[in-house]
């Protein structure tokens, strides 16, 4: 979610994909060009964390790389470029799923912010749209929130940071970082958004049109298995309306 790119760009797309309910967890990393002028920061500038089973990084005993992974794969992460971000909501912690049989009034959340410049954007975000904001005219570059959210469908929230301008040591476009969801299930129903699902069932109808025009297979059957993979991969979306 936070690399070589527009990171509100690609997380417009990354809300989509939640809205249907995959579970996709933020990571980042650094396309830079180590031997060649920089085209837009260092290495190490896009950066994903992951948190550690309790006692994992005590009592002398090192975190693996495999308790990395894992803790990346359940989506205990947030990606950065500056910002250090935390968020409970309800009883759960990032990447967990919150579950409800009925929907659920006035679930409590907890904000932390912890940035190298303030920002002028904190967002509680669920299902695409902004709850709750808590950075007004002057930007912060710390702080604890705390308050209630009603949960009425099932789908995801997260918490977001950002700046509107490039702010120095951060060398990006803009300071921009987002948790990975905590999920909410509410009376057992899956996640829903047929605008959402048509968006990718024509994104995929327009790689099938370039990929049967591209000329320069090695047979027949390598194009006909790639064509095939796609058109499951539209069958999958279109489920989904």
């Amino acid at each position: 979610i936070v690399g070589f790119s527009d990171h509100r760009s690609t997380a417009a797309v990354w809300y989509r994909l939640l809205n249907l309910g995959f579970h996709l967890p933020a990571a980042g990393g650094t396309d830079a060009m180590a031997n060649y002028a920089s085209l837009r920061g260092p290495v190490g500038m896009n950066r994903v964390y992951a948190r550690m089973p309790e006692g994992a990084d005590q009592r002398d005993e090192r975190v693996t790389l495999a308790q990395w992974l894992d803790a990346l794969r359940q989506g205990r992460t947030f990606a950065t470029n500056g910002p250090l971000l935390g968020f409970n909501l309800g009883a759960a912690q990032i990447g967990d799923t919150l579950s409800f049989e009925t929907a659920a009034k006035r679930v409590h959340y907890s904000v932390r912010l912890r940035s190298i410049v303030p920002v002028d954007h904190l967002e509680l975000v669920c299902n695409g749209r902004v709850m709750k904001s808590f950075v007004g005219q002057v930007p912060q570059a710390q702080g604890e929130f705390q308050g209630t959210i009603d949960l009425n469908a099932s789908g995801w929230c997260l918490v977001r940071a950002a700046t509107d301008a490039a702010h120095h040591p951060v060398l990006d476009n803009y300071v921009y970082a987002t948790t990975s969801p905590v999920y909410v299930s509410v009376g057992a129903q899956r996640a829903r958004s047929p605008e959402d699902a048509r968006y990718f069932a024509a994104w995929i109808d327009r790689v099938i049109e370039t990929t049967a025009k591209y000329p320069d297979w090695n047979s027949d059957a390598e194009k006909q298995g790639v064509l095939d993979r796609l058109r499951q991969a539209r069958a999958r979306y279109a489920g989904l309306e």
